[in-house]
């Protein structure tokens, strides 16, 4: 049960934080304004800034999936249907994009004020507290579990441990899929339109090369 949710956690915030570590490090070695001033749309730089992280994040999931598979098979007896997977490879890039919104929120804050973000703090802190990583929401106080469905991973992870039991309710999984869905549109949304506001700002204050 926890095995799964540190899988997602590990996954979706590695996502999440990948960006900010990477402007944070061509700042530092004053690479990123070059880029930002190259001939592309400043936006497609910062979503191929995402390629690496993204990799190794589903690098690292792939361990922790072949992990799981070990323990349901070989513990548990768990066996999985090509359904199951079929699902599985639509979660992991839907889970993808809204976290890559989340990531894009925060590098515009940093590209904005050149400094560690809360956003990031903020997300892993919710992540832990409010997503069912360790627990299920369901004992969480009333208001918190509402405000739990509106973050992302907590439908990664309860599709994901809805998968991890003979019982599938494919209403949970319908349901995740169809909120993932739109968070994912929501935060990308968001995130285009704060780091298209950063870069114009900084490039109007002169603030790419301080740090």
């Amino acid at each position: 049960y926890a095995l799964i949710g540190i899988a997602i956690a590990d996954f979706c915030l590695s996502i999440s934080s990948g960006i900010r570590n990477e402007i944070m490090t061509s700042r530092s070695n004053g690479t990123f304004e070059e880029l930002i001033i190259a001939p592309y749309n400043p936006l497609f730089i910062i979503l191929l800034m995402f390629v690496f992280p993204v990799f190794m994040a589903l690098i690292r999931l792939l361990f922790y999936l072949i992990l799981i598979l070990i323990v349901s098979y070989y513990l548990i007896d768990i066996s999985y249907t090509i359904k199951d997977f079929l699902i599985m490879l639509f979660l992991i890039p839907i889970s993808c994009l809204c976290y890559i919104g989340i990531g894009m929120i925060s590098a515009a804050f940093v590209i904005s004020f050149d400094r560690g973000d809360p956003i990031i703090y903020f997300n892993s802190a919710a992540t832990f507290i409010l997503s069912g990583v360790f627990y299920p929401t369901s004992v969480l106080w009333p208001f918190l579990e509402y405000i739990s469905r509106f973050i992302p991973i907590k439908h990664v992870i309860e599709i994901s441990r809805s998968l991890a039991f003979d019982a599938v309710d494919y209403n949970i999984v319908s349901n995740g899929i169809i909120s993932l869905s739109l968070l994912s549109l929501i935060f990308i949304f968001i995130g285009l339109l704060a780091c298209n506001f950063s870069i114009n700002r900084a490039k109007n204050l002169g603030t790419f090369g301080n740090y």
